[in-house]
């Protein structure tokens, strides 16, 4: 085999091989939005991006060399075409190889891109789900997806106005649009990660408050109306001396350790109360945990379970996913401790609830996600659910 042939065929194996790699990279189950996750999503994007570049460099040199070599062939005399016509056309096949072979990678992996990255009015694709939530006092179901914020209003899905595609993780409803953190779209010039964002004005006002550049928080919770903001943090950052549990009550400006005690496991879930500042509920795989004083000291409200997703309604009543035989979905006053076992449509046993969210203004409407990207919603507290995804 030639040299050139061998160069083609290694680049296009090793495309391949690098892309099978990616998409076999398994993140833990059920968790959310794990770095994993993001890793595997960002190193398809970067091999779509560089495997473009690449085939379009591959087909403009095989161009210039065939048609160096096409003049090259038109200046033989006859008796140099005797010696290397053969050769020359040789060359000619090699060059023609490489400019059919990286067309066919160019045009293949725009397929890809354009699939991977589709969504529109009409028809609304979920790579991934990162949170789910009533913005904006309820003006639709707000999803946040691999590529930016999907919308369920009027019974259809939209991509939400003015909205680039931002890889949106810890997402969070509040009643004047969300908090999140994540990635910029790979056409943004935002730094990357977000630290913490504010996004108001239906997706065209982003506001960086805290850490932007620096770290991604994928559990972030923050009150629908009290605006308080606590993470999970993963790692030591210019504001945060350590991992673990920290709220802000002041837009993101100011940071506070909390001090976590009684708090077991691993976070898999945080609910900021929608006005009391000092109130947070963490699930984790050992259950739901209440603190009423900044995460200070927790009690259970859930033991023994593993809770994969929390949310409180208007009341301050909260809403706890189970991941037991039967994906339970309780109601819980977290007061009394007393709770009440709602009705969902059956849960695959593979699958569990990953997002809760209660309408602020109607708390008889909710909705939910599990992990495996099936969307729900209720109209009536639960008495029948309606599958809008």
């Amino acid at each position: 085999m030639s040299k050139t042939k061998r160069f083609i065929f290694h680049s296009i194996f090793m495309g391949v091989a690098s892309l099978g790699v990616n998409l076999s990279i398994s993140a833990p189950m059920y968790a959310h939005g794990t770095e994993q996750e993001h890793e595997r999503e960002q190193a398809l994007h970067t091999f779509l991006d560089y495997g473009l570049i690449v085939s379009l460099v591959m087909i403009t040199i095989g161009v210039i060399l065939w048609v160096w070599n096409r003049n090259n062939i038109s200046k033989l005399t006859k008796a140099e075409k005797k010696q290397k016509l053969a050769v020359l056309h040789k060359k000619n096949k090699r060059y023609v190889t490489t400019i059919v072979v990286a067309s066919v990678l160019f045009v293949g992996m725009g397929i890809v891109s354009m699939i991977n990255t589709s969504s529109g009015s009409e028809e609304v694709t979920l790579t991934h789900i990162h949170g789910l939530g009533y913005a904006n006092k309820g003006e639709g179901i707000y999803v946040a997806a691999h590529d930016g914020i999907k919308v369920y209003e009027d019974n259809k899905w939209s991509s939400l106005n003015n909205d680039e595609p931002h890889d949106y993780m810890g997402f969070t409803a509040v009643d004047d649009g969300f908090y999140s953190s994540g990635h910029p779209a790979l056409t943004s010039s935002m730094k990357n990660p977000f630290g913490v964002m504010k996004v108001t004005d239906q997706g065209s006002t982003l506001e960086p408050l805290s850490l932007y550049g620096e770290i991604d928080f994928h559990l972030m919770g923050v009150g629908y109306v009290s605006h308080a903001i606590y993470v999970d943090n993963p790692a030591p950052n210019a504001k945060m001396s350590d991992t673990g549990l920290y709220y802000s009550v002041d837009n993101a400006s100011t940071w506070t350790k909390s001090d976590s005690e009684g708090l077991p496991g691993e976070v898999t879930f945080i609910a900021a109360h929608p006005t009391q500042e000092h109130v947070v509920v963490v699930a984790t795989d050992q259950g739901a945990f209440y603190s009423g004083n900044y995460g200070q000291q927790f009690e259970p409200l859930v033991d023994d379970v593993p809770v994969t997703s929390v949310a409180f309604d208007s009341n301050g009543d909260l809403y706890a996913a189970l991941y037991n035989d039967t994906k339970e979905l309780l109601k819980i006053n977290t007061q009394t401790k007393e709770n009440v076992q709602m009705n969902i449509p059956q849960i695959d046993a593979d699958d569990a609830i990953a997002y809760i969210a209660v309408h602020p203004e109607n708390e008889q409407e909710m909705t939910f996600a599990t992990f495996k990207k099936h969307i729900y919603v209720t109209q009536n507290n639960g008495e029948a659910w309606d599958a809008i995804f």
